[in-house]
Order: C-alpha cells, then structure tokens, then sequence
C-alpha cells in the first residue's frame, strides 16, 4: 500500500510540460498593453522630474535676498523726471503672500527714486537692464507677483516715489557694466548699476 502511496504522490506532484497560460490570450495581450503603457508614463515622469531639478534644486536651497553694493550717486534726468538709484537686491524667488514664482536664474529687484518738477506719469514699459549687447525687459510676472511698481507711476510734483522693477536674468550677467536704461518718446537715460 505505501508504494502506490508513493506512486500517487510522485505522479501528483511531477508537472505537466505544457505552459500553463495560452500566448495568444486576448486577456494576456491586454495585459501586456498595460505594463507597456505603465512603463511609457513611469519613463516620462523621470524625464519631466529631471528637466525640472534645476528648479527644484532652487526651491529646495531657498537662498535668502541678497542686497548688492551700488555706486553712491547714481542719479539722472529723464524729461522732467529726476530718476535716482536707490538699492539692488538679487534674489531667486519673488514674491509676497500666497503667490511667489522661482527661476533657476536670478531676479532683480532695482529700486529708484523718481521725482517730478510737476505732476506727470512716468511709464516703465521702455525699461531695459543691460550689459554690453544683451537686453533684459522687466519679468512681467515677477512684477505683479513681488509687488513691483505699475507699469505708468503718478508722480506728484517735489514728491519722491519709489519705483521698484523685476528683471530676471542668469547669474553671469551681474556685474561690472550693468545698467538700466529707461525712455520716453524724447530722451533717454541710462544708470549704472555695478
């Protein structure tokens, strides 16, 4: 009895040689497709996460504002505007409240005093930072997000106001020779910065 015991038992227990699943399997297929298309998100997701470490990594470092040394004096007449430099301030994020916007380059804030002869409004949209043939326009949305001035400031007569503008631009662009030009329709003016 203990043979056919062990006989029952050896024969139970040897696999068949058949595969246990048919390839062709509109169910397998199916599945197949899934892992395929599974495998495809999971590699762009990598991709998208490895664009944006740059930002991340700012994000992440939280660099606190820099103030940087300007020249003492830096003043000049645009129309009937006196325009004086006040402070510039490098930073990567800007912004106030629950919006704040971060660049992997660097912000600038440049702050000047703008003092009319008589009551006038001194338009900002010609602003320009520059350093040898490249331009910089003022961040438009860094502008609205850090509180920066509107682009047309009422100026009262002998009254000083401040006008503060948003630039972003790469690290390697600030320093010597750095100036903001500012226009009207009838003169220009130009205040350097480092």
């Amino acid at each position: 009895m203990t043979r056919w015991l062990a006989l029952g038992l050896l024969l139970c227990a040897c696999p068949k040689d058949e595969p246990s699943f048919d390839e062709n399997d509109p169910l397998l297929k199916k599945l197949k497709a899934e892992q395929a298309r599974l495998d495809r998100e999971a590699s762009a997701r990598r991709r998208a996460e490895e664009a944006n470490k740059p930002l991340t990594d700012a994000l992440a470092a939280n660099q606190p504002p820099v103030k940087l040394q300007v020249p003492a004096g830096v003043a000049a007449d645009l129309g009937d505007v006196q325009l004086r430099l006040e402070s510039l301030l490098r930073t990567q994020t800007v912004g106030t409240g629950k919006v704040s916007i971060t660049t992997v380059d660097r912000f600038l804030q440049v702050t000047l005093s703008a003092t009319a002869k008589q009551a006038t409004t001194l338009a900002l949209n010609s602003a320009e930072l520059v350093r040898g043939e490249l331009r910089f326009q003022p961040a438009r949305d860094a502008q609205r997000a850090g509180g920066g001035s509107p682009w047309e400031v009422s100026l009262s007569p002998g009254r000083a106001t401040p006008v503060v503008l948003y630039f972003e631009v790469p690290p390697e662009i600030i320093g010597e020779g750095l100036k903001v030009t500012l226009s009207t329709p009838t003169a220009k003016v130009e205040l350097p910065l480092q």
